[in-house]
């Protein structure tokens, strides 16, 4: 399976079957190695996510909460990908809406979300800044500085169809790159 690990290299988040995710915490008798009561004692304290189809996970940029996904091999964003945000406890904090894509920031409490034709740029709790961009859909990244965000989608435009799947206006159309300044 997958695994993610936080950036204070405390917890360690392992997919498992069907969208379960399992907390690990790391810092319970790292030097003491792998004794009976160490083993026992990460078992007490692990935290068991069920995050629906997520096979992706990151941690945010401050360590503290969870990112998951679907990704699908043969593109970063799946119609049916629901992502979501949970504290290191197990709690969900957020979702998106369904066939969003997600990128994390790399060192602050930021998420960009891609919908059809906009993008939102923030965090739960704080807010969102919502940016139209014609053609935005399903894939965003940062830089590893995390001053710039990249943003994938079609010079078409993309339609949501009444039973909320999503549709590209012309499939002959070229593929397009924003490059934007996630502050502004």
């Amino acid at each position: 399976g997958r695994m993610s690990l936080s950036h204070d290299h405390q917890l360690l988040a392992v997919h498992g079957k069907e969208g379960t995710i399992t907390i690990w915490p790391l810092e319970i008798g790292l030097k003491d190695g792998w004794s009976m009561e160490v083993k026992e004692e990460r078992h007490k304290q692990m935290v068991r996510i069920e995050a629906g189809n997520a096979n992706r996970s990151q941690w945010s940029g401050e360590g503290k909460h969870l990112v998951t996904w679907l990704e699908q091999s043969y593109f970063p964003c799946a119609y049916s990908s629901i992502p979501q945000i949970w504290d290191s406890h197990g709690k969900r904090l957020w979702s998106a809406p369904k066939g969003a894509g997600i990128a994390v920031h790399p060192s602050r409490d930021e998420v960009c979300v891609v919908l059809p034709n906009e993008i939102q740029v923030g965090w739960p709790g704080v807010g969102f800044k919502t940016l139209g961009i014609t053609g935005a859909f399903g894939v965003a990244g940062y830089s590893p500085d995390g001053q710039t965000l990249a943003v994938g989608g079609t010079s078409s435009g993309v339609d949501i169809k009444e039973n909320g799947d999503i549709r590209m206006r012309d499939f002959g159309e070229q593929a397009q790159l924003w490059l934007l300044d996630p502050t502004t």
